[in-house]
C-alpha cells in the first residue's frame, strides 16, 4: 500500500540513518531502496539538499511536529519543490528515536500559484495603464453606497490616489461641479436600482484645482446575499474631446463670420434630387431673402450677365461630365439693376463608381476689389504715363530743353489746350514766361518774354505764397491782366507753384477747354507731381552749372597744383643730384662749386655764388661763382667788408636766410660783377620787414630792382659761408626755391664739415707715418749698435774665464756664481737686442717667415722639457692636455719656439706652490683653433 501511495515516505534513526523507504524514493533518487538504507540522509539527498532541511530535522529529533515547504536541489536531478511533514517516534521512554518523514511533490501546486500570480500581475498592469478609472461599489435601497475597489488609474485622472478616494467616501462626490452632483445622485441612482445601464458626462476639479470633462459608464445587478447592487463603473478624461468640440463650434461661428465679413458662401448641388442647398450668406450676396428659399439651378444662371451665363453653364457641364474643378469671375445682375462681381469655385464630388454625385463650392463677392482692380489698373497707366513724362525731363540738364520737354509730354498726357511755365521775378514784381505748349490745332499764339504782373494779380500772390490755384473758369480770376487772358481764351486753369525748397521758383501752368471735364483729382496729383520732377531738375541744373563752374576752378586750381608739385619733384630731385655729388665729395673745392653750379642752372638766376666768412677780417671772400651769361664779370675772388650790407651779414651770422628786393647796384657789388668803390656802400637802398625766422628787405624805388637770397652754410650753430642767388626783376624767390637752397646750405656744410675733418685726419695720419719712420730707424741703429758692445762683453767674460781656470783660482764658489751670473744676464740681453731687431724686421716686413711642418705633440714635449724639472723644482703641477693622434702643423717654429717659452717662463715665475700649469692643443675644423696655457 505504501509503495503505491506518490508520495516518499521513509523513516529515519535518531543517527539520521535512513531505516525505510517506499518505492517513490527509487523513482526520485532513480537508486534501488536497498543501496540506500543504512545511509545517512546527508549522503541520500545531497549536501545542498541537506543544508537546507538540516534545521528541519533537528527540531524533529527533539520531539517536534515539523512541517516545511521549500525547493531542496536533490543530488539527482533539477531541484523540486516539496512540502515536508516530519513527526517523531517515541520509545517506551519516551524518547525519541527517530522520526517518520512524509515528503509530498508540489510541483503543480506551486505552477498554478505561479500562472496565478502573473494573471493578477498582468491585471493589475492593465489597470495601472489603462487611462481609465474602475471602481466598484455597493449600493443600497437607502441610496447608501460602500466601495469595494478603485484602479490605481483613479490618480491619473482626478488628482486623487485610489487609497484617498476609498477613505473619504464623500471626496469623489464632493470635487464634483454643483450642477453636475444632483443629476447624478438622483437621475443615476434611479437607473442603477432598476439595473439599468448608465453613461453620462460630469465636470470634476482635479486635484491640481482645473476643471475637466468626464464621462462614465455604469452597470449593475442585484446581489441577493449581500442585499444590495453591485454597481461597476468606468471612468475616462473626454476633456480634450470636449475641447475639440468647443473649438469646432468656435471655428463653425468664427467661419460664419468670416463669410459675412469676407461676403463669401458656400452652396451644394445635388445632381440626383438637382437641389441647390445654400449657406445664410450666399442670400445676402445674391440679394435674396431666406425665406424665398434657394433658386433652381435655371432660375440661378438667369441672374448672370448672358457672357458669363454661358460661361458658367459650361463649367457646370464640365465639371458633372468631368470632374473637373472651375474657378470663374462672373456679373450678377442685382436687382437694384447694378453689377455685382463674384468669384465662383466648383468641386465634383465622385462615388466610389467614378461617377459625379455632387458640386459643391464658394462664391465670394469681390465687387469692391473689381473696382479696386480697375482702378489701380487706370492708375498704373497714369502712372506709366507720368513716369514717361518724367523719364522724358530728367533725360537733359539743359533748362531750355527740359522746359519744352516737360510743357509738351504734359499736354499730351492730360489732353490740354495749353501748357507754360513762368518764372517769379520777386525783384521785379512780374512773372516771365519761359515755355509754353500748345497741341496743333489749337489756336495759336506766340507769347515769347511774357511778362505777368505781380501787384494786383490775386492769383499770383497766391502762386508767391506756395499755395495751389484750381479754377473751373478762368473768367473768374480777379485782375485786369487775367480778365485779358480770360477775354482772349476762356478755359479752365491749374495753376501749380513750382518750389525749391521754400521758395517758390515759379508757377506750372496748365489749360483746358471749358467744354471738357473739370479738373479730377487724379490729374492735379499727375500735375504736381510733374512740378515737382521740375523744381527737382531745375534745382539740378542750377547745380549742375555750379559743378560745371567749380570743375573749370578746379582743374585750374589742379593745374597749378600739378605744376608746384612737378616743381617740387623737379626740385626734390636736383636736390638729390647735388647731395649724392657733395657727398661723393671731399673735395670743398668741387663741393661748393657743385653746389653754385647746380643752384644756379637749376633755379635759372643771373647768379650764384658761395661765399666763405673771415670773422677776424669781417669780411666774406666769393670763392666760387655761377653766372647765366658768360659775358657776365666774374666776381670770383671778390673780398666784401661786413660793414657794407650789416642787416644781410647780421641775420646770415645768426643763422636765418635773407631775402631782399634792391637796386641793381649793392653795396660792393653789381649785378654785372663789377666791384663799386667803398664809398658808395652808404647808397644802400633796402626797406626791410623782420620776422621771427627770416629778414626781407623790399625796395619801392623807381630804379631797376633785383632779388637777392642769402642762404648761411651753417653747422654746429657755426656759420660757415654763404649762398648768394640774384634774380631780375621783382619777381621774388618762392618757398620751394628757398626751401631747396638751405637744404643744398645745409649738405654743403656737412660736406665741408667733413672735407675739414678728412684733411685734418690725413695730416695726422702723415705725421703718424714719419713718426713711425723715425722710430725704425731708431730701432734699426739702436739695435745695431747695442750688439757690437755685447759681443766684446760676451768674449772678455768668455776671455777672463780661461785665464781664471789656468790660474787656479775659479773653482771658487763665489767666482763661479759671478760668472754664472755675467753670462745668464749677456746672453738675456742678447735676446733682447735680437727680439728688438726681429720686431723692427716684422713691422717693417723685411723677414720673410721660415715655414716648416712638424708634428704638434712631440714639438710641444720637447720644447717643454727643461720647465719640467723646474715646476717640480718650485713644488708645481705641469700636465700637457695634447691630441693622443698625429697633428701635423706648418708655421715658423722658431718664433712659435720663442712665444711658447715666454709663456711657460711666465707660468712657472708667476704659479704659486702647489698650482697647476696645464699646457693643451685642440684642433677644430681642421684648424688648429688655440693653444691654451
Amino acid at each position: 500500500m505504501l509503495d503505491s501511495l506518490p508520495v516518499c515516505i521513509s523513516y529515519v534513526d535518531a543517527n539520521q540513518r535512513c531505516r525505510f523507504m517506499n518505492r517513490t524514493y527509487e523513482v526520485w533518487m532513480e537508486r534501488r531502496r536497498e543501496d540506500l538504507y543504512g545511509k545517512s540522509v546527508r549522503e541520500v539527498i545531497g549536501e545542498a539538499a541537506y543544508q537546507l532541511a538540516a534545521p528541519f530535522i533537528e527540531q524533529a529529533l527533539s520531539g517536534k511536529s515539523v512541517h516545511y515547504e521549500a525547493e531542496l536541489p536533490y543530488v539527482i536531478g533539477k531541484p523540486r519543490p516539496v512540502s515536508v511533514l516530519l513527526v517523531p517516534d517515541w520509545d517506551e521512554t519516551q524518547q525519541v528515536r527517530g522520526y517518520y518523514a512524509l515528503v509530498t511533490d508540489i510541483s503543480d501546486r506551486k505552477a498554478l500559484e505561479h500562472t496565478s500570480k502573473q494573471t493578477v500581475l498582468q491585471l493589475q498592469e492593465v489597470l495601472n495603464r489603462a487611462c481609465a478609472a474602475v471602481t466598484s461599489f455597493r449600493l443600497y435601497a437607502d441610496l447608501s453606497w460602500d466601495y469595494d475597489y478603485r484602479s490605481p488609474g483613479s490618480e491619473a485622472l482626478f488628482g486623487y490616489s485610489a487609497e484617498e478616494l476609498m477613505a473619504d467616501q464623500q471626496l469623489w462626490m464632493s470635487r464634483l461641479l454643483p450642477d453636475d452632483r444632483q443629476k447624478i445622485l438622483t437621475l443615476n441612482q434611479t437607473q442603477l436600482l432598476q439595473g439599468e445601464p448608465v453613461t453620462y458626462e460630469y465636470r470634476f476639479f482635479h486635484k491640481d484645482g482645473s476643471l475637466r470633462w468626464f464621462s462614465s459608464a455604469a452597470s449593475s445587478f442585484y446581489s441577493p446575499h449581500d442585499h444590495c447592487w453591485r454597481v461597476t463603473a468606468v471612468d475616462i478624461d473626454i476633456s480634450h474631446r470636449k475641447q475639440t468640440e468647443e473649438a469646432l463650434r468656435q471655428s463653425q461661428t468664427r467661419l460664419k463670420t468670416a463669410q459675412t465679413v469676407a461676403r463669401i458662401g458656400n452652396w451644394e448641388f445635388d445632381l440626383e434630387t438637382r437641389r441647390i442647398t445654400w449657406s445664410d450668406q450666399m442670400y445676402e450676396i445674391h440679394g435674396l431673402e431666406r425665406a424665398q428659399g434657394e433658386p433652381s439651378y435655371a432660375e440661378l444662371l438667369q441672374k448672370f450677365v448672358p457672357e458669363d451665363r454661358m460661361r458658367l453653364d459650361a463649367a457646370v457641364s464640365n465639371a458633372i461630365a468631368l470632374g473637373q474643378p472651375y474657378v470663374l469671375d462672373l456679373r450678377l445682375s442685382q436687382p437694384n439693376g447694378s453689377i455685382a462681381y463674384l468669384e465662383s469655385r466648383g468641386q465634383a464630388e465622385i462615388d466610389a463608381s467614378g461617377r459625379v454625385v455632387k458640386l459643391y463650392g464658394t462664391t465670394q463677392d469681390i465687387t469692391e476689389r473689381k473696382q479696386l482692380e480697375i482702378e489701380l489698373k487706370q492708375r498704373s497707366q497714369r502712372e506709366q504715363m507720368l513716369n514717361q513724362v518724367i523719364q522724358a525731363i530728367r533725360q537733359s540738364l539743359n533748362l531750355p530743353t527740359i522746359f519744352e520737354t516737360a510743357v509738351r509730354e504734359t499736354a499730351a498726357l492730360l489732353h490740354l489746350s495749353s501748357v507754360s511755365i513762368v518764372k517769379y521775378l520777386a525783384s521785379e514784381a512780374c512773372w516771365l514766361l519761359q515755355a509754353e505748349y500748345v497741341p496743333p490745332g489749337s489756336p495759336a499764339r506766340h507769347r515769347p518774354g511774357l511778362r505777368i504782373p505781380h501787384r494786383g494779380n490775386l492769383l499770383a500772390e497766391q502762386l508767391a505764397q506756395g499755395q495751389l490755384v484750381q479754377l473751373s473758369d478762368n473768367r473768374q480770376a480777379g485782375g485786369s491782366f487775367n480778365q485779358a487772358l480770360a477775354a482772349e481764351m476762356p478755359a479752365r486753369w491749374l495753376l501749380v507753384p513750382l518750389k525749391i525748397g521754400e521758395a517758390v521758383w515759379g508757377s506750372f501752368s496748365l489749360t483746358r477747354e471749358l467744354s471738357l471735364d473739370p479738373w479730377q483729382d487724379w490729374e492735379v496729383e499727375v500735375a504736381q507731381a510733374v512740378a515737382d520732377q521740375l523744381a527737382i531738375a531745375i534745382q539740378q541744373s542750377e547745380l549742375f552749372h555750379q559743378v560745371q563752374l567749380l570743375n573749370t576752378t578746379l582743374e585750374t586750381q589742379v593745374q597749378r597744383r600739378t605744376t608746384q608739385l612737378q616743381q617740387a619733384i623737379d626740385l626734390e630731385a636736383r636736390l638729390k643730384r647735388i647731395t649724392d655729388k657733395v657727398r661723393d665729395s671731399l673735395d670743398e673745392h668741387q663741393i661748393l662749386q657743385t653746389a653754385v653750379t647746380e643752384l644756379g642752372m637749376g633755379l635759372g638766376v643771373e647768379r650764384c655764388q658761395a661765399g666763405i666768412y673771415d670773422l677776424t677780417t669781417q669780411t666774406l671772400t666769393i670763392y666760387y661763382e655761377y653766372r647765366s651769361h658768360a659775358q657776365m664779370v666774374s666776381s670770383q675772388g671778390l673780398v666784401l667788408p661786413l660793414i657794407d650790407l650789416p642787416e644781410v651779414h647780421r641775420a646770415v651770422l645768426a643763422g636765418q636766410f635773407v631775402q631782399v628786393c634792391c637796386l641793381e647796384t649793392l653795396p660792393g657789388l653789381s649785378a654785372t660783377g663789377e666791384s663799386t668803390p667803398p664809398e658808395t656802400a652808404h647808397r644802400e637802398r633796402l626797406h626791410r620787414e623782420a620776422d621771427a625766422a627770416d629778414v626781407e628787405v623790399a625796395t619801392h624805388l623807381t630804379e631797376q630792382p633785383v632779388a637777392l637770397l642769402v642762404c648761411p652754410i651753417l653747422h654746429d650753430q657755426q656759420v660757415l659761408g654763404s649762398l648768394w642767388l640774384f634774380k631780375p626783376g621783382q619777381e621774388a624767390f618762392r618757398e620751394l626755391e628757398t626751401r631747396l637752397v638751405q637744404q643744398v646750405a645745409n649738405q654743403c656744410a656737412i660736406a665741408l664739415r667733413q672735407s675739414r675733418l678728412y684733411q685734418s685726419a690725413q695730416r695726422q695720419v702723415d705725421e703718424l707715418a714719419r713718426l713711425n719712420h723715425l722710430k725704425d730707424d731708431f730701432l734699426n741703429t739702436v739695435s745695431h749698435e747695442l750688439r757690437s758692445p755685447m759681443s766684446s762683453i760676451k768674449m772678455s767674460a768668455e776671455m777672463l774665464e780661461i785665464l781664471l781656470q789656468r790660474k787656479g783660482v775659479f773653482d771658487d764658489p763665489q767666482i763661479r756664481q759671478y760668472f754664472k751670473i755675467l753670462q745668464s744676464e749677456c746672453d738675456r740681453e742678447t735676446r733682447l737686442i735680437n727680439d728688438l731687431l726681429d720686431l723692427s724686421r716684422l713691422t717693417a716686413n723685411t723677414e720673410p717667415l721660415l715655414l716648416t711642418t712638424l708634428e704638434l705633440r712631440s714639438w710641444i714635449l720637447h720644447v717643454a722639457e727643461p720647465f719640467v724639472s723646474r715646476a717640480r723644482s718650485q713644488q708645481q703641477n705641469l700636465h700637457f692636455h695634447l691630441p693622443t693622434e698625429p697633428l701635423f702643423v706648418t708655421t715658423d717654429f722658431s718664433y712659435l719656439e720663442q712665444v711658447l717659452t715666454e709663456l711657460l717662463q711666465n707660468a712657472c715665475k708667476y704659479t704659486p706652490t702647489d698650482e697647476t700649469i696645464c699646457v693643451s692643443a685642440r684642433l677644430e675644423d681642421l684648424e688648429l683653433e688655440a693653444l691654451e696655457l
